[in-house]
């Protein structure tokens, strides 16, 4: 897991880089089955891939974009700070983080955190995110429902996953139409305006095709932050709750920046904002990173840790381990934020935050 080994492999890959959801062959075989074409593009490898990519980039993750969404995103996170409640932090936070994305790209507040304003639709697509991602997880990583899935049978845990992810799309398919409709009746709210699905909306013809494409899309977006934030932060909140001298400074600094009001546009604006908690932040992706580690493929042969690897070799590499070597970074098992603030972790931002990027990290990061 030396880091400067890594970082071979990630510069090699060029224009087309390779990644986890490649060999997730649950949801792929699901994509097959549905005929979603623009899915195993997104989760595939090449121009399909890259002309997805691009889009969301122009939409999603430039800072003119990020800015627009950044007020909805603080109106969903207050409205589930104020659920809040001891216990069921999993499924709190599962909850918190789709509205949080639902807010940044269809500019509604689901407000899914609070059960007294959860809906039985948001309800059962938060429910069917966590059996699709958990048979990514556990069915994913099974000989007998792989060797299942070479023979083209289907089993009952990945008839489970399909009826779920089938709800998935059609609630997401529910709640773009909507979104086109109040857009044709020119009764979108100021949210919606300034939302990723108007701005995607706009930059294509409005096609059967192009629609359902960008369903697609969203609902595999829409499900990988079910997950992926709400890990992220439970591990923030945990990190927090832990360290006390590091809560103190993230609340000071959050009062001063801040005061009684949400994040807003022209505060982001600001350069070198919350400089403390952008520092806590990537000391918790260092020490509990979302994905213990990143599913590559090699380009080119090459020589790695002393073997000699041929092009299209399929490595793991190791975030977690490395980020956590005490023989690589001075007193890893500490959690110390202002490490940050020198050069001592220069590598570890090549390796956590190499393309393909997760759009939250991005987000997140920008933010702060």
């Amino acid at each position: 897991h030396d880091p400067y080994e890594f970082v071979k492999v990630v510069r090699g890959e060029g224009k087309y880089p390779s990644g986890a959801v490649e060999i997730q062959w649950v949801n792929k075989d699901y994509y097959d089955r549905r005929g979603m074409k623009a899915s195993a593009d997104f989760v595939g490898r090449g121009e399909g891939w890259r002309q997805q990519r691009q889009l969301l980039a122009r939409d999603l993750m430039t800072p003119t974009a990020y800015k627009s969404y950044s007020n909805a995103i603080a109106r969903a996170a207050r409205f589930a700070s104020a659920a809040a409640k001891s216990g069921q932090q999993h499924t709190f936070l599962s909850r918190a983080s789709f509205d949080m994305f639902g807010a940044a790209f269809f500019g509604e507040q689901l407000m899914s955190a609070n059960e007294e304003t959860l809906t039985p639709e948001n309800k059962k697509f938060c429910e069917s995110a966590e059996v699709v991602l958990e048979a990514i997880m556990t069915t994913g990583g099974s000989p007998q429902e792989y060797i299942a899935h070479l023979e083209g049978k289907l089993t009952p845990t990945t008839e489970a996953h399909n009826e779920a992810y089938d709800y998935c799309n059609e609630h997401a398919t529910r709640i773009i139409h909507a979104f086109i409709d109040k857009k044709n009746a020119g009764t979108l709210t100021e949210d919606q305006k300034s939302s990723y699905l108007l701005a995607a909306l706009n930059r294509q013809e409005l096609t059967d095709t192009n629609v359902d494409s960008l369903v697609e899309v969203l609902n595999f977006l829409l499900l990988a932050a079910v997950d992926t934030t709400s890990a992220y932060v439970h591990w923030v909140l945990m990190a927090l709750a832990t360290h006390q001298d590091v809560q103190q400074k993230v609340f000071d600094e959050l009062t001063v920046a801040l005061g009684d009001n949400d994040i807003s546009r022209d505060l982001i604006s600001q350069k070198q904002w919350l400089p403390y908690l952008h520092t806590v932040q990537r000391e918790v992706h260092r020490q509990r990173p979302a994905l213990a580690g990143v599913a590559k493929q090699t380009t080119q042969p090459m020589t790695l840790c002393g073997y000699e690897m041929q092009a299209d070799a399929a490595v793991w590499l190791d975030s977690f381990s490395t980020q956590n070597d005490t023989d690589i970074m001075r007193d890893a098992h500490v959690f110390r934020p202002e490490r940050w603030n020198t050069e001592e972790v220069g590598w570890v931002v090549v390796v956590t935050l190499s393309a393909p990027l997760c759009i939250s990290a991005y987000v997140s990061l920008s933010f702060s």
